[in-house]
């Protein structure tokens, strides 16, 4: 009800955040409620991913998921090709032990910002669809310069 208030939204933070860290959510979450509604938002540049994953969400999800723990910084297709099929809750190991729950991480294409969920039914890639593009991907990498998130 107070959002409906608001004019403007103007959102400034941390580049190295991104849409899937946990103290990242809040944040998701008022820009997907600004996508929803229509309203003006001005984002410096550390919020281009999050518009771009409201966006493409239609700003119907109320987070983003984590990262699949193998690959937390993304991956690339051939990855995805040869993972397992993700691990559902209460799965467990050949020794028994309880295997983290990864029903609702996200694998990340690093070269086009594409993030692919589990399928448990028919998923195309070994068990994960695709679900969004998230804005995220790695930069080409130029002299003298390391390969990172943008």
């Amino acid at each position: 009800k107070n959002f409906d208030k608001l004019d403007f939204v103007f959102i400034d933070g941390d580049i190295p955040l991104r849409p899937w860290a946990p103290r990242a959510q809040q944040i998701y979450k008022v820009i997907s409620m600004a996508v929803q509604t229509g309203k003006c938002l001005w984002g410096s540049s550390f919020a281009a991913g999050f518009i771009l994953c409201a966006i493409n969400t239609h700003g119907l999800r109320d987070r983003i998921p984590p990262l699949l723990i193998a690959y937390p910084d993304g991956g690339t297709m051939d990855n995805l090709r040869c993972l397992a099929p993700p691990n559902g809750p209460g799965q467990l190991g050949e020794d028994g032990e309880a295997i983290a729950d990864e029903s609702d991480a996200l694998f990340l294409d690093h070269e086009s910002g594409d993030c692919f969920e589990p399928d448990f039914t028919t998923g195309k890639y070994r068990g994960y669809k695709y679900a969004f593009n998230c804005g995220v991907r790695r930069r080409r990498k130029h002299s003298g310069q390391q390969r990172s998130l943008h």
